[in-house]
């Protein structure tokens, strides 16, 4: 050493020094305190060029040529920097804890190489204000895998402070034939795959706000779908349960499908627009009801509440079509129905004082039947037939020709009313029986009546010119020929005094009254034994009157007598009562209303107040309101059935009514 050096501490015999080595304290002689030329490299703590059995103590920097080995803690008081490569430990036994925080960033030196964790020892808390993942191009798996293997705790979970940013935004734009979201959930019970659950009170700034938005807005991709749902299994593809209980008057829809195209710009190419495409397809091996559309509306139980199970508005367009339905029947208010359209309910056309027209095709050109409500009327085309009882039966009304109505019944036609008038301005053929009070005509106004009897040239007729009734008998020989009036009566047993017949002769319009107006005048015939299979004796009565009831005046005992206003008329002639006769929708299919033994009220309102027609099902009964008509062969014709007021029925025929 070459060094001015200062011993101040005592050696012993030996020269050991029991404190400092060597203390440099003074300010001049080398820099080097203590220097070694020794090359042998420490091994351990026991080996070297230095070797020390204490501590180093050194206040200033420290370099180190070779490696530097620890045992023990190394503490670091102040900044570190290590410049080669870093291990930590040299088992996994080994632990590194940071008690301060990394202020740069972790950086591995090779690529899709090393992992932070593994499978036995993961990380309980991750913490970082941005976690950016990016997958290399070359990584072979997925750029982020979360593996949740805690049975009752959240997979992944997200709490969101943001207000006005997105939450959870995918940027998926290069995505071809895979899938952006692909979710498999196999092992569901009352879990959902997918669970939104929106409680915000915020109604939307400036309109309305969705739970969900789906927008597939790209105008060339005109094969693709905005919503799919797929369900092989399950009895339920879409459930959609919309309650609402907010006290404020709203116009609340579960389904609300807004489709909108606009006009292009150009080209005449031909569009089907469908607004909803529901297409059912089912099959089964047992007992399958397959139901395309099932709507179930029911209404508030307090309140005034209006509910509509479908309501369709079709405007706009050059033609307009609320409904077009092929290859089934139609139900309405009835489970099973029974052809193409089966309501089970009243039906209403219109309300009152605005009707619409109602027309029913026939089979042939020109037959249909129509409610015109600006006429008011129902009109049957042609020789189109109203028919009763039974299908094409023989008991209908029709016009068999224009201007000739006829009324057809297979056995027998009965019309009851207090008063029958028929109007007829050329004549009445009535062929059968008429068993009440006929009036034909008004006082001072009278028509022929004629009653044609099976051969040629036989009829009574009452002829209003001569203000007579005439009896003309056949024309085929002079014996057959002749005009005959026969009473008869329906006694069995016939007694002596008994009264077959009579004829009496009376002014019962006289204006003094009194005996003026009684019978005057009376023909009977009159038993003159009790009748047996021998025995007719008959006697011809004619009675007159003076100045009080008829007496005898005449009788005849001939085995035919005549015998009119009698107590017991016996013979052909009885008059008894009065007697007056006076002269569309378009539906393809059949039409049944109710069912066999259960019907319901139809209704037809006309283009005129209180003008309808209405079959009764409670009474079994067709109405045609006040004045409104039964036309038949063509709309608005001469040939109708109508009540001219309250109580008074007319039928009208443009040329010929046949009953």
């Amino acid at each position: 050493m070459t060094a001015n050096v200062a011993l101040t501490d005592t050696f012993d015999q030996w020269r050991v020094k029991t404190n400092e080595l060597i203390v440099g304290t003074q300010a001049d002689g080398m820099a080097n305190i203590i220097k070694t030329t020794d090359t042998t490299n420490s091994t351990s703590n026991t080996t070297g060029s230095i070797i020390t059995a204490g501590g180093i103590g050194v206040t200033k920097s420290a370099h180190i040529g070779g490696n530097l080995k620890v045992w023990g803690d190394v503490t670091t008081v102040g900044d570190t920097t290590i410049s080669g490569n870093l291990t930590f430990g040299d088992a996994s036994t080994d632990q590194v804890t940071f008690s301060a925080d990394i202020n740069s960033n972790m950086i591995p030196n090779a690529n899709l190489t090393f992992n932070v964790g593994n499978t036995l020892n993961q990380w309980a808390n991750t913490y970082t204000g941005h976690l950016a993942v990016t997958q290399k191009t070359d990584s072979g798996k997925s750029a982020v895998t979360v593996t949740s293997t805690d049975v009752d705790q959240i997979g992944i979970s997200v709490v969101a402070s943001q207000t006005t940013a997105d939450v959870l935004d995918i940027a998926a734009d290069a995505v071809t034939t895979a899938k952006v979201i692909d979710i498999t959930a196999d092992a569901l019970t009352t879990g959902s795959a997918l669970y939104i659950d929106d409680n915000s009170a915020i109604t939307g700034v400036g309109g309305t706000r969705n739970t969900v938005d789906i927008l597939q807005n790209n105008a060339a991709a005109l094969a693709a779908t905005a919503l799919k749902v797929q369900s092989d299994g399950g009895i339920t593809g879409i459930t959609l349960d919309k309650n609402y209980t907010d006290v404020a008057a709203a116009t609340v829809t579960g389904l609300h499908v807004d489709f909108d195209r606009t006009v292009p710009g150009s080209g005449t190419a031909t569009f089907t627009d469908i607004g909803i495409n529901l297409d059912v397809n089912a099959a089964g091996l047992g007992t399958t009801t397959t139901t395309g559309l099932d709507i179930d509306v029911v209404g508030a139980t307090t309140g005034t509440h209006t509910a509509v199970g479908l309501d369709v508005a079709v405007g706009s367009a050059d033609t307009n079509y609320a409904l077009i339905t092929s290859g089934g029947n139609v139900g309405i208010g009835v489970a099973a129905p029974a052809s193409v359209l089966h309501v089970a309910g009243t039906v209403q056309v219109g309300v009152d004082d605005t009707g619409h027209d109602v027309k029913f095709f026939g089979a042939t050109t020109g037959q249909y039947m129509l409610w015109d409500e600006s006429a008011d009327e129902l009109a049957l085309t042609l020789d189109s037939k109203l028919s009763f009882w039974d299908a094409a039966g023989g008991e209908n009304i029709v016009a068999s020709s224009d201007g000739h109505l006829e009324v057809n019944a297979g056995t027998t036609l009965d019309i009851t009313a207090p008063t029958v008038d028929i109007n007829a301005s050329t004549g009445i053929t009535l062929d059968g029986s008429i068993l009440s009070t006929v009036t034909v005509g008004v006082n001072d106004a009278g028509h022929d009546v004629t009653f044609y009897g099976d051969a040629a040239g036989a009829l009574a007729m009452w002829d209003t010119s001569a203000d007579s009734l005439l009896v003309r008998g056949a024309t085929a020989d002079a014996a057959g020929s002749t005009g005959r009036i026969v009473l008869q009566t329906a006694q069995v047993g016939v007694a002596d005094g008994d009264i077959l017949g009579r004829v009496d002769f009376q002014a019962p319009l006289e204006t003094q009254g009194g005996d003026g107006a009684l019978v005057s005048a009376s023909i009977w015939a009159e038993a003159d034994a009790t009748f047996t299979a021998t025995v007719n004796n008959t006697e011809l009565v004619f009675a007159t009157a003076t100045n009080d009831a008829v007496v005898e005046g005449m009788r005849l005992d001939s085995g035919g007598q005549l015998g009119i206003g009698t107590a017991t008329p016996a013979y052909g002639l009885d008059v008894q009562g009065t007697v007056g006769i006076t002269g569309a929708t378009t539906q393809i299919g059949a039409v049944t209303v109710g069912v066999d033994n259960t019907g319901h009220d139809v209704k037809f309102f006309g283009a005129t107040a209180s003008q309808y027609m209405l079959w009764n099902q409670a009474t079994d009964e067709l109405v045609l309101a006040l004045d409104g008509k039964l036309s038949f062969w063509d709309q608005g014709g001469g040939e109708n059935i109508i009540a001219a007021s309250d109580g008074a029925l007319g039928i009208n025929a443009g040329t010929t009514l046949t009953l």
